[in-house]
């Protein structure tokens, strides 16, 4: 729904602490606060724990909360 504010977690593969290692954690937030990554949605704010990540992600007109989630764990994983 446009405008709508959402708050969005997801893990690690079996939940794995990857994000203790500040290098991972480095680049995993450099990554997710890029701004291109969030064309279609605003990021208002995000936590990155060792094995999780909490965001509230507020989504422009026509974005798809499914779509805006699965881009943000591509590129983050990659």
């Amino acid at each position: 729904m446009d405008g709508q504010i959402y708050l969005v977690t997801t893990t690690t593969l079996g939940r794995q602490t990857i994000f203790d290692d500040w290098r991972m954690a480095a680049v995993a937030a450099r990554a997710l606060a890029n701004r291109e990554l969030w064309r279609d949605a605003r990021l208002c704010c995000w936590v990155l724990m060792p094995d999780h990540w909490h965001a509230m992600i507020q989504l422009f007109p026509g974005a798809q909360l499914p779509a805006v989630v699965r881009r943000a764990k591509v590129v983050s994983a990659r």
